[in-house]
């Protein structure tokens, strides 16, 4: 409604234009129109109540997390309470994401402001480039003479120059932008993940973060930066063609924009669409990783049970799901380019017609036409480019969210809570504790199990697979939490005590974990307190070289 709202205003506000002794009444009621017509749409938006983007209103989402009812969300993942899926997805907008890479950019911001100082420069003088090649072929054809276009014609080249130099430098000081924003990101997001709990790589397989830290970072960052170049440049130069076109005949150019808001809300829609799409085809190859990872990883158990073509065949569905995406893409692509082709020739042929018009009326010259159709050839230009980096740029942003989310990820189990740092004798108790994994929560592990170790003592955990052995030592570590009861050093609560102290008091090592010995965090050199430990561990680390 607003959008016919304002074409009819636009259309009124022509119409009165052509009769020169006006009315004030009239100018008066025509921009009221105006405003009312550019009011609508805020004063509709601001009405309607926002719905909460789980799919419920407030008033439903505290009910269910009243009533202890699991939460699905839109990708069908189950969480038992509100919070841990605040926890596992932080909720972050688009508007939140734009926020924190423009952070990540202004950390870097003598690079940052040179290349927008270059970009503004390049934009600039580029907007000035059709008035001079109005003014030569003006020129021609009045007088003919080529003496009259030399000194146009230089400054021409002068201007040709400093926009070629500042192109340059731009583009230059955007790759740097780059490199260093991709450090940056990398850097906080590897920090990030190491910091999570044990039981969140239970349930994130290895691949899937792989890919994150480092194929989609990279994608995202170089494409992100790369749109956002493309898009400034071409508002800066499409700000600058309207000023420029207002100046020549603000007639013309009201009637580019009769038609403008409708496309500009079409592009809106369809860069939200993008967006989601985008953040969809993460997802499915991120799936494709975690299958090839899963498969690879266990190579000799596919090989043992002869299972390598129904492995193949499941991967290869998995690569569907991605072509699927894609072929919901590249429509919606198609039809985003014939909308924005569509408003560039409709703008032409209306411009074209309203022009001759206002020549034939003598209200313009034809320099001026021209002048005028050369700068709206280029608008037309930036606005088709603008509209499609712009929407390329909001699918990157989808594409990041999922690399936000596990930047701000906060870790369940809090390693900063504990600054004890009392002396360790050694002895270790559990008290009526229960355990289950987060990622078989069906599962009970650890039923109000009570143990005692004394300093001195040499204890062994024997049972069948699955009786919770290993759990114990986990739990012992601080990998989880458990569930009911409490776990104790020396009678003091471990989540007190501090991380680092704790851990180099307390630790063990898989034999199959391999990791140079100038990467062993830091292994001391003296023995340590440690009631559990494995015989021989540390000579075979140092004869190994791995820990």
């Amino acid at each position: 409604m607003g959008i016919f709202l304002y074409a009819f205003a636009t259309g009124k506000l022509l119409a009165v234009a052509e009769k020169e002794d006006q009315e004030v009444a009239m100018w008066i009621l025509v921009c009221w129109n105006l405003a009312a017509s550019m009011l609508h749409p805020i004063v509709f938006s601001i009405s309607i109540k926002p719905v909460d983007k789980i799919g419920k209103s407030g008033q439903e989402k505290d009910s269910s997390e009243a009533s202890g009812n699991s939460i699905t969300d839109g990708d069908g993942k189950v969480y038992q309470s509100l919070e841990e899926r605040k926890i596992e997805i932080p909720e972050l907008s688009t508007g939140k994401i734009s926020k924190i890479l423009a952070i990540y950019a202004l950390k870097s911001w003598p690079v940052l402001f040179t290349a927008l100082f270059c970009l503004c420069g390049y934009a600039i003088t580029r907007i000035f480039v059709p008035i001079y090649i109005g003014r030569v072929i003006h020129t021609v054809a009045e007088s003919g003479k080529m003496g009259d276009i030399t000194p146009t014609v230089i400054t021409l080249s002068g201007i040709a120059f400093t926009s070629l130099l500042f192109g340059g430098i731009r583009g230059c000081m955007f790759t740097t932008l780059t490199g260093l924003i991709s450090r940056d990101v990398r850097r906080d997001l590897f920090r990030s993940l190491i910091r999570q709990e044990i039981a969140f790589y239970d349930k994130k397989p290895t691949g899937d973060l792989i890919s994150r830290l480092s194929s989609d970072t990279s994608t995202v960052i170089n494409t992100l930066t790369t749109n956002l170049n493309v898009c400034s440049r071409n508002g800066i130069m499409i700000i600058g063609s309207l000023i420029a076109m207002l100046g020549i005949s603000w007639k013309l150019t009201v009637t580019c924009f009769v038609t403008a808001p409708a496309f500009a809300i079409i592009n809106k829609y369809f860069g939200r669409y993008f967006d989601k799409m985008a953040e969809k085809t993460q997802n499915a190859l991120a799936e494709t990783t975690k299958k090839a990872e899963e498969v690879l990883s266990q190579i000799r158990t596919v090989r043992s049970f002869a299972n390598e073509e129904n492995e193949a065949i499941k991967y290869e569905r998995a690569l569907e799901i991605v072509v699927q995406l894609n072929y919901k893409r590249a429509f919606a692509y198609l039809f985003n380019v014939w909308t924005n082709e569509a408003y560039q020739y409709i703008s032409l042929i209306v411009v074209l017609f309203y022009g001759s018009y206002l020549v034939i009326e003598k209200q313009m010259t034809a320099g001026q036409l021209i002048t005028y159709f050369l700068y709206q050839t280029s608008l037309a230009e930036y606005v088709y480019g603008f509209g499609t980096y712009y929407v390329e740029m909001m699918a990157t942003l989808g594409a990041s969210r999922n690399i936000m989310q596990l930047m701000f990820r906060k870790p369940a189990i809090d390693q900063s809570a504990g600054n004890l740092t009392p002396e360790v004798i050694g002895n270790i108790e559990l008290k009526n504790v229960h355990f289950t994994y987060p990622s078989r929560r069906n599962n009970p592990i650890l039923n109000d199990v009570s143990l005692e170790i004394n300093k001195g003592e040499t204890v062994a955990l024997v049972g069948p697979s699955g009786g919770g052995k290993s759990s114990i030592v986990s739990l012992i570590e601080r990998f989880y939490k458990p569930l009911m009861g409490n776990i104790y050093l020396d009678g003091t609560p471990i989540n007190q005590f501090e991380h680092r102290y704790y851990h180099r008091k307390v630790n063990s090592t898989s034999h199959f974990s391999i990791i140079t010995l100038n990467r062993t965090l830091d292994l001391p050199r003296k023995p340590r307190t440690p009631t559990l430990q494995w015989n021989n561990q540390r000579k075979y680390c140092v004869r190994t070289g791995r820990m």
